[in-house]
């Protein structure tokens, strides 16, 4: 998991509060001092159609998730080679990712490179 953190050293984190998002919100999504609102799921299955971009006429897709912008939180699919329409990860669930909310405001960015 690309952000799991050992929390032994640490201090306890506060558990969610609505009041501190919108006082302090960037306390709120610190994730030394508080514990997530919530984690989603995402998962990318396909894409279809994609306009070529190698000489070849076709690409190398590959998908970018960030959330709030968050890189140290940017995870992205495996690379599919020379193809207009890749899959991901198996037909029912895709290729999936999981992100630690900290703001009930937050906004997830998927990018198709």
């Amino acid at each position: 998991h690309p952000h799991s953190h050992s929390h032994s050293t640490m201090a306890p984190r506060e558990p969610f509060s609505c009041w501190r998002c919108l006082w302090a919100p960037d306390q709120a999504a610190d994730i030394g001092k508080c514990k997530p609102f919530a984690q989603l799921k995402v998962g990318v299955k396909r894409a279809v159609q994609l306009l070529p971009k190698d000489v070849g006429g076709l690409s190398d897709p590959y998908v970018a998730l960030s959330l709030n912008g968050d890189f140290p939180q940017l995870q992205r699919t495996e690379v599919v080679r020379q193809t207009l329409a890749p899959a991901w990860g198996d037909e029912v669930n895709g290729q999936t990712f999981d992100f630690d909310v900290f703001h009930p405001w937050s906004i997830l960015t998927l990018k198709l490179w």
